[in-house]
């Protein structure tokens, strides 16, 4: 199938796309190589459905939800809850921050006691968060309590999908008759929504309802809805449980308050919006985060079954089923063993790595449980917008770093092109990085003749806006401390559908309009009936 790409819209495209994103001038060979990402999906949308997960709660005058928005320009931005009757308006303030707090019993579908069962799976009527917006936005979310604290990044509805893995942490299994559960859920964006949810978790894993590992349930949800599943028993693991919809569904999955790993205190709530399974890649960077002097866990998820994994480009692993139970449908390790170092994960077949910061009992450093979904080095960016998830003077996080993975010179420096801005005056400053500090960080292992990239950890100066651009992909991952509280979450994600194949190249048509100059017009073609 094909389509035409005229020079009216490769100008628009231009305007559209690059020169919001880049802030540079780009020939029309570039606009042809990078039409694919311009037109892929990401995290910056005008819509948004999601849901909290139930969280372990100590009170406190500041425990609440809260969601962070930044925006470009000013904009209207309506947050409800339509099965409570929510609703709360605010405008954005053009490259700051606004914040929204829901109280628990609105966020969530229910709120409850470590020491009580978790509730039966079932269907939440209209318990779902919608966002909308008049311009695009960013949109975080935080479960944010004294000591009790994870958040994620937000997905707008386009860049939803219809197949998930969960990864998720079990239940510590810390004393008898309290519940630590693993969580999903999966909230409907749109009416008449069939979920299909296979359970996976481990050989003792058990949802609150009584679904086993391999047995399958089947569920319809109109628009708002929130359907959740939580384990219930010592050890239990939602982890490698498959859900397949219909239509575009959000699902947030984590953990009640866990350790992590199961033996190392104090627990925390972790909780991460999941990436759809057609924009998993094969290649993925696990960082270090700051100070830790272990690696952290991951657990590393295949698209397909009988997928090959690799660390450092040497084999480590096989996962036989797409989902199921530990060891067969997913696989749970240190990054590696001994000192704390970059890692390069990879399958031959498309793959998802989720990282997990360990309890501070692990290695004795002030830390906090978070989880953290990995971005594939195919769906990398050249410029990135984010905030952290607080405001000035607001109830934050004490330091605010981002692990930036990033392409280095041939000589292991940082280019020249690799730029940091913050917010003055209501504008971008830029400054180059290596300005900021001309340390490169730490090499990740690279095959012969293969591509430097290096790990290197930045301290924010604050709550804020901020961007970083390059001529060369890259990825952030933004992570933070206080006294027993941490989150992590990706800065930003390309949500570009890496299961369509296009192996026919473009074709150049040479037009002459009625003055006789000449125009090129560019044939592409696709399998995907989107692009008709």
């Amino acid at each position: 199938m094909k389509f035409k790409i005229t020079k009216l819209l490769i100008s628009l495209l231009i305007f559209a796309f690059i020169i919001p994103l880049q802030s540079k001038d780009f020939s029309v060979e570039e606009i042809k190589k990078n039409l694919p990402k311009m037109l892929g999906a990401n995290n910056v949308g005008k819509e948004f459905w999601l849901s909290f997960i139930p969280c372990y709660e100590e009170y406190g005058p500041n425990n609440s939800l809260r969601i962070y928005i930044s925006s470009g320009v000013r904009t209207k931005v309506v947050l409800e809850v339509p099965g409570k009757g929510f609703q709360v308006i605010q405008y954005t303030i053009p490259n700051d921050i606004i914040e929204f707090k829901l109280d628990p019993g609105i966020g969530t579908p229910y709120r409850r006691r470590y020491n009580d069962l978790p509730e039966p799976d079932q269907i939440w009527k209209g318990a779902g968060i919608h966002i909308k917006a008049d311009d695009p936005i960013i949109c975080y979310g935080v479960t944010r309590y004294q000591y009790t604290s994870d958040g994620f990044l937000a997905l707008p509805v386009p860049s939803l999908g219809k197949e998930y893995i969960v990864a998720s942490y079990a239940d510590m299994g810390w004393a008898p008759n309290t519940w630590f559960p693993s969580y999903t859920s999966i909230t409907a964006a749109y009416d008449k929504t069939k979920v299909r949810f296979t359970m996976g978790g481990n050989d003792w894993s058990v949802t609150a309802s009584g679904q086993t590992p391999g047995q399958i349930t089947s569920w319809n949800l109109d628009q708002g809805d929130v359907l959740l599943f939580a384990s219930v028993g010592p050890y239990t693991d939602l982890s490698g449980s498959r859900i397949e919809a219909s239509k575009p569904v959000g699902v947030v999955s984590g953990n009640f308050c866990t350790f992590i790993p199961s033996n190392c205190g104090c627990c925390d709530i972790i909780e991460e919006m999941e990436l759809p399974t057609h924009t998993w890649g094969t290649e993925y960077h696990v960082t270090n985060f700051i100070d830790r002097k272990k690696n952290s866990m991951i657990k590393i998820f295949a698209k397909e079954p009988k997928t090959d994994i690799y660390r450092d480009y040497q084999k480590i692993g096989f996962i036989r089923n797409a989902g199921g139970v530990d060891g067969q449908g997913y696989l749970t390790m240190r990054a590696d063993d001994g000192e704390p170092r970059p890692v390069v994960i990879g399958g031959n077949k498309p793959i998802s790595v989720t990282q997990f910061n360990t309890g501070q009992s692990d290695d004795g450093v002030q830390s906090d449980p978070f989880q953290l979904v990995l971005t594939p080095i195919e769906q990398y960016q050249k410029e990135i917008v984010f905030n952290t998830p607080g405001i000035r003077g607001g109830f934050g996080f004490t330091v605010n770093y981002i692990n930036l993975v990033y392409e280095a010179t041939q000589y292991g420096t940082m280019p020249e092109d690799l730029e940091f801005a913050t917010v003055e005056a209501g504008k971008f400053a830029w400054q180059k990085m290596v300005d900021l500090d001309p340390n490169p960080g730490l090499p990740f292992a690279k095959k012969e003749g293969g591509k430097n990239y290096y790990s290197k950890t930045l301290k924010l100066p604050g709550d804020g806006v901020y961007k970083v651009r390059s001529s060369k992909p890259f990825a952030a991952y933004a992570y933070g401390f206080s006294w027993y509280d941490s989150y992590g979450f990706p800065t930003s994600v390309a949500l570009s559908d890496l299961t369509i194949v296009d192996t026919l190249p473009p074709e150049p048509e040479w037009l002459m309009d009625c003055e006789g100059n000449v125009n090129t017009c560019l044939l592409y073609t696709s399998p995907s009936p989107r692009d008709s």
